[in-house]
């Protein structure tokens, strides 16, 4: 088992150096890098590009999703079809008499033909039954 020993004390020494970076201040940081011939503002143009790439990277990966999401509610959308001439009447007859239902106030305006269809489907679709009341 020397290799996980040999990787347990390259962890621990990690661990050491960074907790004794992190306990420098800024001049003693700048300092040490000066001395080790390092440009702190080569340093910090290097990690502000990865930070734009990390950025970069992130905004489409958050795009690759919002266009999966898409993509997977367009193949799951349900289609309601009218069944019958009589299904319609018989939706359209409780539209027209308002009985129990509650409908958003149309500034006085009646309902399209298209908009009257369009509520009958979201009724089905949201399965709303309309019992013909004759």
């Amino acid at each position: 088992m020397p290799d996980r020993d040999d990787a347990a004390q390259k962890l621990a020494l990690a661990d050491i150096l960074v907790e004794d970076i992190l306990k420098m201040s800024d001049e003693e940081i700048l300092a040490e890098a000066i001395e080790d011939g390092i440009s702190a503002e080569d340093a910090l143009a290097r990690v502000k590009g990865r930070f734009k790439a990390a950025e970069a990277d992130l905004s489409k990966a958050k795009l690759r999703a919002a266009r999966a999401a898409v993509d997977e509610d367009r193949q799951n959308t349900n289609v309601v079809k009218l069944e019958s001439k009589e299904v319609i009447e018989r939706y359209r007859k409780a539209v027209r008499s308002g009985e129990g239902l509650t409908l958003a106030a149309r500034n006085g305006t009646h309902m399209s033909t298209n908009d009257e269809l369009n509520l009958i489907e979201d009724m089905i679709e949201l399965g709303i039954d309309i019992d013909d009341g004759d």
